[in-house]
């Protein structure tokens, strides 16, 4: 029931060397902003905006929902792109006020591919590609720099190397992904199973990337055809060897002296430029540690019931489990005394929804009505620890009892169980099959808020001409299709307003 989305299927996504959806979306779809985190590939999540920066306090992320489950942009990048069927955005606030507070920075609705009935069928598809620097900066070699600084009366310190630094930080990457995917059935019951692997060893030395999913999707028909039965469970596991900062990472190689060597000098440490003392070597700075590892679970249970002619009726739960483990490790020749830092944050998330749809047509009308009732609850726990003060870098952060040092404020816990309820009504009427309004009104309450302004309504009202419907436009064969569509909604943070009020107390009365 969307009167303005964006739609990309699979046809329209990015070809070639795709890594993950993110990618495989860029460029796309109008006023949908994506930009590659370059090496690092994390770095893109924070990168993608729908409705452009929204907000200065809060998130900007848009909403992510798969197949009715919310998630995030980094449970949307482990799922396969092959495993995609497509993606509907929604950017204005007449579409996006459906979702209430969670749609303010937009939404993007994923649908998975799902079995269909016929023979059994298996795919495979994988690739595998080589990426390079493209470019380096114009510096100085080491003949260059010892003969400049003379020339200009400046002290230097001379290695006696020669050494691009900036190739030396850097190698021919590759990557390669694999998927195969099973399905087969019936028109009444089918199947499709897939699982997918993506390997990548980016252009900086020690960068790598490694991702395992898996996907099972079952589809029942009974009772005559009334009842829907739709289940679905997904997992993966996201292991990332990152550099801590590439910035500092690609100035150190740029800047520092080139009459140094790659390795350690004669006495096992690296050299250092007294006249640059803010400079590390890159080489050294390869050996930081800054790894993460994600796991995703979730499953979802749909049940959809034809109570009548026109008359639908039908049950939604999910269920959702994330951890994140991040492990950070400075040696003692990039960091004073050396620091480790571990972490690992947990979140549990259980959603469950009702909806009741009714549709009717009669002579040149029609009557569509949508009725939703939803509860989220998500349970978050995580805890961190920094310590300094190593002797040796032996241990790496494998051993944190080996740092002598508690930062105040380095070590921490938290602990959160929000939860949301929600309700929400959609008509739309059409006329002729040429004019269409649409009013929509959601609820959320949620126990972040305090009790007196808990609850906050968001409404929107639209109107669509589809003028190719127009007998005036018949003639014009080439062109498939003309809509003309004003919106008008609220979306954003749960506020209180006079709606709010009569909401409340109808809900206390009853």
């Amino acid at each position: 029931m969307f009167g303005s989305a964006d739609v990309v299927t699979r046809e329209r996504m990015n070809k070639g060397l795709v890594m993950n959806p993110i990618t495989a979306l860029g460029g796309q779809s109008a006023g949908v902003n994506v930009q590659s985190g370059g090496a690092d590939r994390m770095a893109m999540l924070s990168s993608v905006r729908v409705r452009g920066t929204t907000s200065l306090t809060g998130g900007n992320d848009p909403l992510v929902i798969i197949d009715g489950v919310s998630a995030d942009l980094a449970t949307l990048n482990t799922i396969y792109p092959a495993d995609i069927e497509s993606f509907t955005i929604l950017k204005n606030a007449a579409e996006t006020a459906k979702y209430g507070s969670r749609g303010a920075s937009g939404v993007i609705l994923v649908t998975t591919r799902k079995g269909r009935g016929g023979q059994f069928q298996i795919s495979y598809d994988g690739n595998v590609g080589l990426e390079s620097a493209y470019k380096f900066l114009p510096m100085l070699s080491g003949k260059e720099y010892t003969s400049t600084a003379r020339l200009m009366g400046l002290s230097f310190n001379d290695g006696g190397c020669d050494t691009d630094f900036q190739r030396a930080i850097t190698r021919v990457g590759t990557v390669q992904s694999h998927h195969v995917a099973f399905s087969g059935g019936s028109d009444k019951q089918n199947y499709r199973a897939s699982l997918g692997y993506m390997n990548h060893y980016t252009v900086i030395k020690t960068n790598r990337n490694e991702n395992f999913s898996a996907k099972l999707d079952l589809l029942q028909l009974a009772f005559d055809d009334k009842l829907h039965i739709d289940m679905g469970v997904f997992g993966s596991t996201q292991k990332n060897f990152n550099v801590p900062n590439v910035q500092q990472l690609c100035y150190s190689a740029a800047t520092h002296n080139p009459t140094f060597p790659k390795g350690r000098n004669a006495q096992g440490k690296w050299d250092l430029n007294t006249t640059a003392s803010q400079i590390a070597s890159p080489m050294a700075l390869l050996l930081q540690d800054n790894d993460e590892r994600s796991l995703n679970f979730n499953t979802h249970l749909r049940l959809t019931a034809d109570v009548t002619s026109g008359l639908r009726f039908g049950v939604f739960g999910a269920y959702s489990f994330n951890s994140t483990e991040l492990a950070q490790f400075l040696p003692t020749w990039v960091a004073a005394q050396g620091q480790a830092y571990r972490s690992e944050h947990k979140s549990e998330g259980w959603l469950m929804n009702a909806e009741l749809d009714y549709s009717h047509t009669w002579s040149v009308h029609s009557l569509k009505v949508h009725l939703l009732g939803e509860y989220q609850r998500n349970r978050q726990t995580g805890f961190w620890t920094q310590v300094r003060g190593f002797t040796v870098n032996d241990f790496g952060y494998h051993n944190l009892g080996a740092g002598s040092l508690r930062p105040y404020g380095g070590t921490g816990s938290r602990y959160e169980v929000p939860s949301l309820a929600s309700v929400m009504a959609n008509v739309s009427y059409c006329l002729m099959e040429r004019y269409t309004a649409t009013i929509t009104t959601r609820a959320d309450g949620s126990s972040m808020i305090g009790r007196q302004n808990r609850w906050g309504v968001f409404p929107s009202a639209s109107l669509e001409w589809d003028i190719k419907r127009e007998i005036f436009m018949h003639n014009l064969r080439w062109l498939s299709m003309l809509k003309l569509r004003s919106g008008y909604g609220m979306s954003g943070n749960l506020v209180e307003s006079v709606l709010t009020i009569l909401f409340v107390w109808l809900v206390r009365a009853v």
